[in-house]
């Protein structure tokens, strides 16, 4: 799989299934509604944010709200950059 990896840890008693690794997109983005959704703040429905809530997908390995994601852009005279999506760059 490409793309771009990074290592987080969540630790909570809110996980249901906790001691497991998640290999799902996600975008720094998420982290804003998820925490907002933690903290009983709304979903994305009642927010103006880019990301998606992916509590689901941290604490109980459900599918990930995210297909598709952009990384690398470089803004020059051209457009170059990558589009993820789904397991496919």
């Amino acid at each position: 799989m490409s793309g771009i990896r990074a290592v987080g840890f969540v630790s909570s008693q809110l996980i249901s299934r906790p001691q497991r690794s998640v290999y799902t997109l996600m975008h720094v983005t998420d982290w804003m509604p998820t925490l907002l959704h933690i903290a009983g703040g709304g979903d994305n429905h009642n927010t103006d944010l880019d990301g998606f809530n992916q509590w689901s997908t941290i604490s109980s390995a459900q599918k990930s709200a995210r297909q598709v994601s952009l990384c690398n852009v470089i803004c020059l005279s051209k457009f170059a950059g990558t589009t993820k999506i789904k397991r496919y760059e």
